[in-house]
């Protein structure tokens, strides 16, 4: 599990806990996974840090609900027939439960973590209930209006109070809420205070959900809605005490129609085990398990929308992404004539077959010829051409003919990589669809262009610039997460970023000194029983440095083991580390880490057979 505190990390000041409801539903842009989320089920919502999981929960509050405004906003609120409580949780918050717990006597530290938590929940509960009858306006539509007065609001206070044994100066929500709060600082107290503990836990539920139905079942009986349903939404559970984690992942089983679960989280090895332990519920029988990591398909959609609110108020405002950004250089849509002579596609051809003799002889394979793709065979062009283009991009790029020295060097200056590191479709894809990646890069890059002299320009170089600082952001953040795995016995660093630059040391490999090939690997598969890595990939999916690829839906399965799971590394790391941005086909785990060395020399030499200049080799320095 990571104890790091949650408010740091990368890009952190857009993360949706510091947003209040009116923001939440200001800033929300729906996707298939929040309608996916919204159904009248259970479910896990699993994804890395940033992918939305707290801004989704937060939207299904009533007075979020209310709030939001999008076109589909009537329809989804309509498909919802529950109220949702939000029950967040805190780094800091768990730490100090911990942390106080331990100057509790042994026997009890359980039943204090308990009375904490069940008291935290229950404060959440009234503040559910404080939005559906008391913090409204009159510009929302009608979700969850709920019309009491204050005599059926003190009724219900008097429940209350009796049923969780509090009692509030005024029975009104607020001084339930109240009441609550002053609990909790008796329960950390009484930490100090031995001689106070049992009395003090005497008068607190330690069952949540318990305490919950009897806060519900209060509430419902008094506004006479005699068969309501209500939503439990537990945020960050990877970072709750192991106790409260059992509790919840049992609670996907209940039985209890009233009570449906939201259980949101990063994965965590420490949650896997325990919700394995728990053996219980299993996925599309008692829930569902929504993954948040990078559907290819969706993410240029949700960008674009995004895009869209973000630029609101900006001088870019009502502009397409890609009147501002352009389109990318070998991920446009396509072209009237993507082949054709005068296009980029085949200048790039053209250019590398007179580096790299390797690719000559691979097209040489197929019939066709690197200088006129156009009258290949249409069925190549689909199959082949289309499939190698961004390889021939990069490799042209990145290769440097000397024809003094008749030799290729892989280039080391800015300019080039700008040129395939920048446009529209390259934002999308390297921000992986994750908000918080794409909020923060975007942000930054309107502002560069509202700062430029002409307050449009926005050049190729600039948008470089903005991903590979958010690119080195990324990978200094991914190097605090540590790591007990012993990774290799090739490697002596056993964190998770040297398993990252180890990977990305094999990708180049097979980048830029293997022979040219049709699909190069730059993904890998866990290996079956290897349990001694998956602490690291764990780990790193939690930071959203590995990303699933294939199989179903492209899902992580969080409720299975990691065994077969195809992953790839995040195109966040792209324009830093220069690669591809596609997954390619994939090797083992194990076979890649021992097949790299700690550290990775560049090769010698390479014999370009054939090549057109007799060039000696590929990599003279």
């Amino acid at each position: 599990m990571q104890t790091e505190n949650t408010n740091s990390g990368f890009f952190a000041s857009f993360n949706a806990r510091h947003l209040d409801t009116v923001q939440v539903a200001q800033s929300f842009v729906p996707n298939s996974k929040f309608t996916q989320l919204v159904g009248l089920q259970h479910s896990l919502l699993v994804g890395a840090r940033g992918s939305g999981k707290t801004h989704m929960l937060k939207m299904l509050q009533p007075k979020a609900l209310n709030r939001w405004t999008h076109s589909t906003a009537d329809s989804i609120r309509n498909a919802i027939p529950y109220f949702g409580v939000f029950i967040p949780a805190d780094e800091a918050w768990r730490q100090q439960v911990e942390i106080t717990s331990e100057a509790i006597p042994g026997e009890l530290q359980n039943s204090y973590r308990m009375a904490v938590f069940t008291t935290h929940v229950q404060r959440s509960l009234v503040d559910c209930f404080i939005q559906l009858t008391r913090d409204r306006s009159n510009t929302q539509c009608s979700f969850g209006n709920v019309t009491l007065d204050a005599n059926g609001e003190s009724e219900i206070c008097k429940t209350l109070a009796v049923s969780w044994k509090l009692t509030p100066r005024i029975h009104s929500f607020f001084g339930v809420r109240q009441a609550l709060v002053d609990r909790l600082g008796d329960l950390y107290d009484a930490a100090e205070n031995p001689q106070l503990t049992n009395p003090l836990l005497a008068l607190c539920q330690r069952q949540p959900v318990q305490a919950v139905l009897q806060g519900t079942g209060a509430f419902d009986t008094q506004i006479g809605r005699f068969e309501g349903r209500w939503c439990l939404m537990f945020d960050e559970l990877e970072i709750a005490p192991i106790e409260i984690q059992k509790i919840l992942f049992r609670s996907l089983r209940s039985t209890d129609q009233s009570i449906l679960f939201k259980l949101a989280l990063s994965p965590s090895a420490q949650a896997a085990s325990v919700f394995r332990e728990v053996l219980g519920p299993s996925v599309g029988n008692d829930f569902d398990e929504i993954s948040l990591y990078s559907d290819s398909k969706e993410t240029q959609v949700f960008c674009e929308a995004l895009w869209d609110k973000l630029t609101i108020g900006t001088n870019a405002e009502h502009l397409k992404p890609t009147a501002v950004l352009s389109h990318s250089l070998f991920y446009e849509p396509d072209a009237a004539n993507p082949y054709s002579k005068t296009g980029r596609w085949q200048a790039a051809s053209t250019s590398l077959a007179k580096k790299d003799a390797s690719y000559v002889k691979f097209l040489s394979r197929y019939g066709i010829d690197p200088n006129d793709l156009w009258s290949s065979a249409p069925n190549l062009k689909n199959t082949v051409i289309r499939k190698i283009g961004p390889i021939v991009g990069y490799r042209d790029h990145l290769y440097h003919f000397n024809p003094k020295s008749q030799t290729v060097k892989i280039r080391n200056d800015k300019s080039k990589p700008a040129t395939i590191y920048s446009g529209w479709e390259v934002l999308c894809l390297v921000t992986e669809g994750n908000p918080r990646w794409f909020t923060g890069i975007v942000r930054n890059l309107l502002i560069k262009r509202d700062s430029s002299v002409s307050k449009k320009e926005l050049s190729k170089e600039a948008q470089y610039d903005s991903l590979l600082a958010a690119s080195q952001k990324f990978m200094d953040y991914v190097s605090t997460i540590p790591s007990k795995t012993k990774l290799s016995s090739n490697i002596s660093n056993n964190s998770l970023s040297q398993m990252i630059e180890t990977l990305i040391t094999r990708f180049r490999t097979e980048l830029l000194e293997d022979d040219f090939s049709l699909d190069p690997v730059f993904s890998f598969q866990v290996d079956e029983g290897n349990e001694d890595l998956w602490q690291s990939i764990i780990d790193g999916l939690y930071a959203g440095a590995f990303i699933p690829v294939g199989g179903l839906e492209r899902k992580f399965a969080f409720s299975k083991d990691l065994s077969g799971q195809r992953l790839r590394l995040t195109y966040l790391l792209a324009p830093l580390k220069v690669l591809p941005l596609r997954a390619g086909k994939s090797r083992t785990l194990s076979s890649l880490l021992q097949q790299s060395q700690t550290i990775f020399p560049r090769k010698n030499s390479r014999e370009l057979d054939g090549a057109p200049d007799d060039q000696p080799s590929l990599f003279n320095d």
